[in-house]
């Protein structure tokens, strides 16, 4: 997908009523470090702001929060966006980490693994 299909999707799932698209969108850590990835996570603030009084409120909320309170560091550095959700407090999106970690093994891999004796 370009970078304007990206940046578009979501409003046109929402002009179409797409609720549970949009949910499936904004969950999602791909979607996310995609969306980071071609400079639009401003944007993407914005389409959480616009989407926090629908029905999908509540699941997308920890998202919006994981979104805005690092997009400094997303807007910046984008390839951390799995680390950073490994990181966080909010249990639904370290749980996507955790899932997207599994669907990718080898996206981490601990390269100098202390043995102790």
């Amino acid at each position: 997908m370009n970078e304007r299909g990206l940046g578009e999707v979501v409003y046109h799932a929402q002009q179409a009523g797409m609720w549970n698209e949009i949910s499936n969108l904004l969950t999602s850590l791909a979607f996310i470090s995609a969306r980071c990835e071609c400079g639009q996570t401003y944007e993407l603030i914005s389409e959480y702001s616009a989407s926090s009084k629908s029905s999908i409120a509540n699941s997308i909320r920890e998202f919006a929060e994981f979104v805005m309170t690092n997009a400094h560091i997303l807007h910046g550095y984008p390839r951390v966006t799995i680390q950073q959700a490994r990181n966080s407090s909010l249990t639904a999106v370290r749980n996507a980490s955790t899932a997207y970690l599994q669907l990718s093994p080898k996206l981490m891999e601990w390269l100098n693994i202390p043995i102790l004796s």
